[in-house]
């Protein structure tokens, strides 16, 4: 069988923390490239492309490859954001990016990258960001295809922060999740819900190439074996949880205002949240009442992770948008049942598995409470755990990653 290079994007975590690979997709691209290094047919090269306010340049130069903690071999290349964005204000669409002297200096870069290592396909596993379409851009000039694992939608993101966004800024990013519905780009969607909403809300079309492939669970979890709650008797205590990024989307104003409630009313329930809360003044008073009334813990392990969803009752997930997030899947198959809401991609299955009594809009404080209650006392169903295992195993999802580029690949060659 003929060799095959593949370029994966991968975010900054993945190059100095091993912590931050335990969730999200950096975890993902890490069991991935695991995965990828036991396939003598195929090799898979990183490229991490970082943009902050004052960062010094590094694109000028040759790329050159270096190794992670983690033992990953990737490019990287950085910016200062705000000249980045000042620069890409002056274009009037895509097509004019060559006016953008930096994202111009960008392209030519990546494109150095897979001429170079004679890559053959490009996985980028995330949101479609102005960052990760330079690598979009660099693949269609070079005349390869991309596959795209939409682990975000942009739509989303960009709507949450409307009032404080550029506008010229937020129909770029319009523009560019558009484009990723070209002929050149096999699409990969963690679940129904994300596909149908990305097809009427953002491609403006039917006809695309796309797969649905459910997101990859963590080995780690499948080898744990789920606790069984007593549900003889009401619990005398509850710990609620969560788990995300401090942003706007996560919607933490919900898990804030129901650990303010269950205190106003004397209720045994205490919250807990896995995030890193930004030291800036940006809602400080929000950030301070929340410390004040919910147990904050940092990044985690993957084994801390664990510990701490067994020592929950309860997860929930109160997301305004959220295509996909591990946390559920982890919560669930370690035992621990989780509400979500409406808007986050996992209700399919919740509705297959008959728990979409667990699916809650989390607007109505108390009833969102009674909810909590009753559900914290119950266990995961069998079908639930049998549904997970069967449909989000790793090695699953990612020999479905490679054969849809080995299918990009053959496609894109007979054009």
């Amino acid at each position: 069988m003929r060799n095959m290079n593949i370029l994966v994007t991968f975010p900054i975590g993945l190059t100095k923390n091993k912590k931050v690979v335990t969730g999200g997709i950096s975890r993902q691209i890490k069991d991935f490239y695991g995965y990828v290094a036991k396939e003598p047919d195929t090799h898979m090269y990183g490229l991490v492309i970082r943009f902050k306010p004052g960062l010094s340049a590094t694109f000028n130069k040759r790329a050159v490859k270096k190794t992670a903690p983690l033992g990953f071999q990737y490019y990287y290349i950085q910016g200062d954001s705000t000249k980045l964005y000042n620069s890409i204000k002056k274009i009037d669409s895509l097509e004019d990016i060559s006016v953008s002297r930096l994202s111009e200096a960008i392209i030519k870069r990546i494109i150095e990258i897979i001429e170079r290592d004679k890559v053959e396909v490009v996985l980028i596993n995330g949101m479609p960001s102005w960052h990760v379409w330079f690598v979009r851009e660099a693949a269609r000039r070079v005349g390869i295809p991309l596959v795209m694992v939409h682990a975000g939608v942009m739509n989303r993101e960009v709507h949450m922060y409307r009032n404080v966004i550029d506008k010229k800024i937020a129909q770029i990013y319009s523009w560019i999740e558009k484009d990723y519905c070209g002929g050149d780009i096999w699409n990969i969607f963690l679940n129904e819900t994300t596909r149908d909403f990305l097809r009427e809300n953002v491609f403006g079309r039917k006809e695309f190439h796309g797969k649905v492939i459910y997101l990859p669970l963590a080995e780690a979890y499948t080898r744990v074996k789920a606790k069984v709650n007593s549900t003889s008797e009401q619990k005398a205590s509850i710990k609620v949880g969560t788990v995300g990024r401090w942003d706007r989307i996560k919607n933490h104003p919900a898990i804030l205002k129901l650990a303010e409630y269950a205190q106003a009313h004397s209720l045994p329930i205490k919250y807990y949240s896995v995030t890193m809360i930004p030291n800036t003044q940006i809602n400080f008073k929000m950030k301070e009442k929340y410390r004040k009334v919910v147990n904050v813990f940092g990044q985690m392990s993957s084994s801390e992770l664990i510990k701490y969803y067994k020592e929950l009752d309860l997860l929930i997930m109160p997301s305004f948008f959220d295509v996909s997030p591990n946390t559920v899947l982890e919560s669930m198959i370690v035992g621990t049942p989780a509400l979500i809401s409406p808007n986050v991609g996992h209700v399919e299955w919740y509705r297959k598995t008959g728990i979409s009594k667990w699916i809650i809009d989390f607007k109505n404080i108390k009833q969102t409470t009674d909810m909590i209650i009753e559900v914290a006392n119950q266990n995961v169903p069998k079908e639930v755990t049998a549904w997970i295992k069967k449909n989000h195993r790793a090695n699953k999802a990612f020999k479905e990653y490679l054969s849809v580029a080995k299918e990009a690949i053959a496609e894109y060659s007979k054009k």
